[in-house]
């Protein structure tokens, strides 16, 4: 092919006032069209049936199979562990009185003037490893920084690391990454560039990734709470009038109402559970609520038992199900580490906060949660597979075999068969069903 035209060669060709004028031809042009189809799919667990139940002699044997299903359109690769609908975690119908101690007229979600607390105590300690107490991460509100404290002994603490002077009002750890750790800035003592923040904070350095901006509609953000079971971030705002309930996308802080909580006046926490049950903290009535997290309506269950008021912040431990309140008794004007009972809401005291001087925002508890959180071999339960690839539309069957050996009638083996998975919309990749087996 030619990409040339030669008007000459060895020769003088142009002389002086003289010139060459190339016309360029219509260029040739090629096109083509084509269509590309991409098939963008994924694996789908299903556990058929999702609960395992059956019955069994006392010392006897018997097995229950079951089938790991793909519902999706790619390989589903699964294993097998063993470990020990929602709980229903309003309480039964009839009167619970829960008669404020404090005067309800002064309560406050901002923190307790510095003059008014009582003094405090010293202590240092090593940064918790994960697999020691219950290891707490929390934002000392008094004294601008993130600590690290073992919940069981709250009286020494890490300091992570110093922050702005910021009122950080709900943290929460997602999908069990304990790395980073998820803040919410509230209105009082506010530095401008945290108002109202969805933050990020490296739990190892401390240091600060801003997500976006939540609007509280005016409202002030009191506490935020990470929900397992949906994957959701859920936040509450508003003191003095019923709280508003929402939803903020962890990835860009846009906010999505739920509802207004009928019953209560300053929600200043939320905690959800493993089972995904919201409970609230009131100080109008001082004491802990359940929360329907899809609607917001909520029930009172009881008294904390203590004149609960100023900044304050609660989590589970989601490996065993306790929920912790780090809590701030306006009487004496010191700060605690309480357990609370969420069938009666009554407080009961851990020990006293030390130098973290009794007030903790923005607190999170690192525990893996639910009952596959805490895998364990259960004797009486043997699996025929414990791994596999089932290819889409397809499933695989499973015996449970189970051993009723010093079983004695009456008895009840219970524990959950944990199937973990490369399905992505499995919260933490991995589906719970709960095993049941009477013994008779």
């Amino acid at each position: 092919m030619a990409l040339y035209n030669q008007f000459s060669a060895l020769e003088v060709a142009v002389a002086d006032n003289s010139g060459i004028t190339w016309t360029p031809a219509a260029p040739q042009v090629f096109t083509a069209t084509d269509s590309v189809v991409v098939n963008v799919g994924a694996p789908q667990i299903v556990i058929n049936p999702g609960s395992l139940t059956g019955t069994v002699a006392a010392g006897a044997a018997t097995t229950i199979p079951f089938a790991v299903e793909n519902h999706g359109d790619r390989d589903l690769n699964w294993t097998l562990a063993e470990a020990g609908p929602a709980n229903l975690h309003f309480p039964p119908p009839g009167s619970r009185f829960s008669m404020p101690l404090g005067d309800p007229s002064r309560m406050s979600a901002d923190p307790a003037s510095i003059p008014a607390r009582a003094p405090r105590k010293s202590g240092q300690r090593t940064r918790l490893p994960f697999s020691a107490g219950v290891p707490v991460f929390g934002y000392d509100l008094p004294n601008h920084q993130f600590e690290s404290f073992d919940a069981m002994t709250p009286g020494t603490f890490d300091v992570v690391a110093q922050t702005e002077r910021s009122l950080w009002v709900g943290g929460a750890f997602v999908n069990g990454d304990f790395s980073k750790f998820y803040v919410l800035g509230g209105t009082s003592l506010i530095s401008p560039p945290n108002f109202n923040l969805l933050a990020t904070i490296d739990t190892a350095t401390g240091a600060k990734t801003a997500i976006g901006i939540a609007d509280d509609n005016s409202l002030g953000w009191n506490g935020m709470a990470y929900d397992p079971t949906t994957g959701k971030l859920f936040a509450v705002s508003g003191c003095g009038t019923n709280p508003n309930l929402v939803t903020i996308d962890k990835d860009t802080a846009a906010v999505t109402p739920v509802g207004s909580l009928p019953n209560e006046f300053c929600t200043v926490a939320i905690a959800i559970d493993g089972n995904g049950d919201m409970y609230g903290l009131d100080l109008a009535a001082q004491a802990l609520f359940a929360i329907d997290k899809t609607t917001g309506a909520d029930a009172l269950i009881g008294s904390v038992g203590f004149n609960v008021n100023f900044a304050q912040d609660m989590a589970f431990d989601a490996s065993t199900g306790i929920l912790y309140l780090a809590g701030f008794d306006a009487d004496s004007m010191t700060g605690n580490m309480y357990t609370v009972d969420v069938v009666t809401g009554l407080a009961s005291l851990i020990a006293p906060l030390g130098a973290s001087s009794g007030e903790i925002d923005a607190m999170g508890i690192e525990t893996i949660g639910g009952p596959c959180g805490q895998e364990q071999d259960l004797p009486w339960l043997s699996l025929s597979s414990t791994s596999g690839t089932t290819p889409p539309a397809g499933a695989s069957t499973v015996t449970a075999s189970i051993d009723a050996t010093g079983a004695n009638a009456g008895d009840v083996l219970s524990g959950t068969v944990c199937a973990h998975s490369n399905d992505p919309s499995q919260p933490n990749h991995v589906l719970p069903a709960p095993i049941t087996v009477d013994v008779n």
